[in-house]
């Protein structure tokens, strides 16, 4: 079915990622001539619009937890009304966010789709970071359990492009200790939380220099983690055939990871972050 077919229009809207005065004229204009707004969370939405002075009409929520058929109705409400938009609590819609239910449920029953465009973090944090940002690519947010994140570390070292990544701040530390067991304090990265805020603060330079810099005072706020791979990555130091025999033996005969690595640590003179990379190569997401 052609987007044109319905008299509905839903606009994607972006909103302030920190400072209200990032609003457009438009933006307040099209929240008030709305016939509703949907949002992920109504008591947050209410509270930019009491700042920004405006009133919707009529606020509905959308998340992650919706059945398809609840999409589809909501979907189907919007073909009778004019206008429609779609909120995020901060920044771009589809950007981390339910939106992108709600817009393919809406190209399949023919409601028209526009945007309101504005801030995004991720591409603020790419701009503010002077790296050479050409490619790059979007992750969402870091993994939280260690394993499937050093997964994720292991899985990009050869991409060389940019790429980003939302982190919450209670993490922040133990998501660079992670990033520096693959890459090494070396790598470069810079990192931003509070863009556009008073309090905004960002730090670049290598692992080893930011981590140095991050107090616990510090350590608030939602962050942009920025990590520039500008080469293909082939930092691990080589191994002899016998040692990675071992390792590989181990690993067949389901030694657990943290044992396998004092196996072989008490068998070679290699560097301790050397065996771990090469062991966590070879033991996958079981490491």
């Amino acid at each position: 079915m052609k987007s044109t077919d319905s008299t509905g229009v839903l606009y994607m809207a972006s909103t302030p990622i920190g400072n209200l005065e990032d609003v457009s004229d438009r933006f307040k204009t099209s929240i008030m001539s709305a016939d509703a707004v949907i949002c992920e969370s109504p008591q947050h939405s209410m509270r930019l619009f009491s700042g920004l002075g405006v009133q919707p009409k009529r606020v509905r929520k959308l998340t992650d937890h919706q059945t398809p058929s609840q999409i589809a109705q909501l979907v189907d409400e919007l073909m009778g009304s004019a206008i429609t938009l779609y909120i995020t609590d901060a920044g771009t819609p589809c950007i981390s966010d339910p939106g992108h239910r709600l817009v393919a449920m809406a190209h399949e029953r023919g409601v028209k789709v526009s945007v309101l465009p504005g801030p995004c973090a991720a591409v603020a944090a790419l701009v503010m970071s002077g790296y050479d940002v050409m490619p790059f690519q979007f992750h969402g947010f870091l993994p939280v359990k260690p394993g499937p994140q050093r997964q994720l570390w292991l899985s990009i070292r050869h991409d060389p492009m940019v790429h980003v990544f939302y982190e919450s701040p209670r993490r922040l530390l133990a998501t660079l200790n992670c990033m520096a067991d693959v890459y090494g304090f070396d790598q470069h990265i810079f990192i931003v939380k509070e863009m556009t805020k008073i309090h905004e603060r960002y730090w670049r330079g290598c692992i080893r220099s930011v981590m140095g810099s991050l107090t616990d005072d510090l350590v608030r706020g939602e962050f942009v983690l920025v990590l520039p791979i500008t080469e293909v990555k082939d930092s691990l130091e080589a191994v002899d055939p016998s040692t990675q025999s071992l390792m590989t033996a181990l690993h067949v005969q389901s030694v657990p990871f943290r044992s396998a690595l004092n196996v072989v640590l008490a068998t070679t003179d290699m560097p301790k972050n050397t065996v771990y990379r090469w062991l966590s190569d070879i033991y996958g997401d079981k490491a």
